[in-house]
C-alpha cells in the first residue's frame, strides 16, 4: 500500500491556490489571451491574489490585486512580496472587488482579468484541487 500526500507548504506561495493560479495563467498564455506586456488583474480577498502574485512574478508578468478593506496584513505583505499592486476596496466581502476589477477591466483592455470563480475557470481547475 502507498500513502500519498500533498505538501502546500513547498508551493512557491505556500497556497494550496499555487496550482490553480498556475493553470489558470498558462491556459491564458497557451490561448493568446494573455500577452507579454500585459498585467493580471485579481480580484481576490487573499489566497488567490497571493498565488496569482507568485505565478506572475514566475512568468514575468506584473500583478494588480483588487482586495477587500479587511484583507490582512500578513495576506498583503504576501501579496505585495511579489512585488503585486494592492487596490483595495471598502466592504468586507469580495464582491466589492470584483465589481471594481470589471470596472478597471473596462478601462484598462490591455490586462487580463484572472477571477477564479467564473463557472469556466473552476471547471477548469478543479481536476487539480484532489
Amino acid at each position: 500500500m502507498h500513502i500519498y500526500t500533498k505538501l502546500e507548504e513547498f508551493n512557491l506561495s505556500g497556497s494550496i491556490k499555487d496550482r490553480p493560479a498556475k493553470e489558470m495563467l498558462s491556459n491564458a498564455i497557451e490561448a493568446s489571451e494573455l500577452r507579454q506586456g500585459m498585467t493580471v488583474l485579481a480580484p481576490t480577498s487573499g489566497n488567490v491574489g497571493v498565488s496569482a502574485a507568485s505565478q506572475c512574478s514566475v512568468y514575468g508578468y506584473s500583478c494588480s490585486c483588487v482586495i477587500p478593506a479587511v484583507t490582512s496584513t500578513r495576506k498583503r505583505a504576501d501579496m505585495a512580496r511579489f512585488g503585486t499592486t494592492l487596490i483595495e476596496v471598502p466592504g468586507e466581502m469580495t464582491e466589492p472587488a470584483i465589481e471594481m476589477a470589471y470596472r478597471l477591466k473596462a478601462e484598462r483592455p490591455d490586462e487580463y482579468y484572472l477571477l477564479d470563480h467564473s463557472p469556466f475557470a473552476v471547471q477548469k481547475v478543479q481536476k487539480l484541487n484532489f
